[in-house]
């Protein structure tokens, strides 16, 4: 909140724009990749190491 004296306020609203990062490799470079579970080829590892390439490339233990 601004305000120029002691009695008037004058709000202040922030406008936000958001633009998606496109991936070179999903649909021509769109930010979203569709996947569809009952899929008879859909595999969730796959999909997870598309979507997160590097935490798949990375292994844990525990």
């Amino acid at each position: 909140m601004q305000t120029d004296t002691d009695t008037a306020s004058t709000r202040q609203n922030d406008v936000l724009t958001f633009t998606a990062l496109g991936v070179s490799d999903w649909n021509n470079g769109e930010p979203y990749k569709n996947y569809y579970s009952g899929d008879t080829l859909f595999k969730e590892e796959t999909m997870l190491a598309d979507v997160f390439p590097a935490a798949a490339s990375s292994s844990t233990t525990g």
